[in-house]
């Protein structure tokens, strides 16, 4: 995944060490998408132990190839599925630039019939590094079983 990252650019490269401790530590919450020996794309997230009802999604990653095909959809909605019943609620994180993520995370809320609420979360003045954009928390539920 840190290589995926490397390679196609668009997401914030974490350390490989960070990549590898989620794929492992998480693999409940986490999913690969593979075209044959290549990898198509990813789903990397987590249930906040404050929050064990919720999945939170840290970051999505689909090859140039794949996009434009629902793969990051369908990755979500399979760990959605996989953690049900416990997980009630989706969130993430995302950027007012990033149209792709919002419509992706708009679109899950409307295929599972439920609400999408966007909130401020994370400022500019948040990140260390300039020119990172503010982040807005997109919460997504409750799911009905």
């Amino acid at each position: 995944m840190w290589q995926f990252v490397a390679d196609h650019g668009g997401l914030e490269l974490n350390t490989a060490y960070a990549y590898l401790v989620m794929g492992d530590d998480f693999a409940d919450t986490c999913v690969v998408a593979e075209d044959g020996d290549t990898l198509a794309g990813f789903v990397l997230g987590y249930r906040p132990p404050t929050r064990p009802d919720t999945l939170f999604v840290w970051q999505v990653g689909v090859a140039p190839s794949h996009r434009g095909q629902g793969l990051a959809r369908r990755m979500i909605l399979d760990l959605l599925e996989r953690n049900a019943p416990e997980v009630r609620y989706l969130e993430s994180t995302v950027t007012p630039s990033n149209t792709a993520s919002r419509r992706l995370f708009r679109s899950i809320a409307e295929h599972r019939g439920t609400t999408c609420d966007v909130s401020a979360y994370l400022t500019e003045d948040h990140f260390p590094e300039a020119g990172h954009e503010a982040e807005e928390k997109f919460r997504i539920g409750p799911f009905e079983d």
